[in-house]
């Protein structure tokens, strides 16, 4: 996995130098750059447009959905629980409904 990050890296790394190479010398007479210097640009670029020294997180460490943090036959009794309470409540009234959810849920439902 690392081989393969370092493979991209270093391929983005060509791709900024040939294309600075190709361009820019002949636009506005500069000298070309090599590889360290094109290291140099891709490292500055990455700094200045990604959000810099962003905190590492896990997925869906703050998602508020709790069923994608389960796994197993956990997530799996959990979501036929959730399949059954959307059979029960599409087949109630709107007002049948509300009281559902008002009981359920322990606030009062607006409209």
């Amino acid at each position: 996995m690392i081989l393969l990050r370092l493979a991209i890296v270093a391929a983005i790394v060509g791709m900024v130098m040939g294309l600075w190479n190709l361009i820019i010398p002949t636009v506005t007479g500069w000298t070309a750059i090599n590889y360290w210097q094109a290291l140099g640009l891709t490292v500055l670029f990455h700094l200045l447009m990604v959000k810099p020294l962003r905190p590492h997180r896990a997925p869906y460490e703050n998602d508020p959905c709790l069923i994608r943090k389960i796994s197993g036959s956990k997530r799996a009794e959990m979501r036929n629980t959730i399949l059954r309470l959307r059979k029960k409540v599409s087949k109630m009234s709107p007002e049948e409904r509300k009281a559902f959810v008002k009981r359920i849920m322990d606030v009062d439902v607006k409209e």
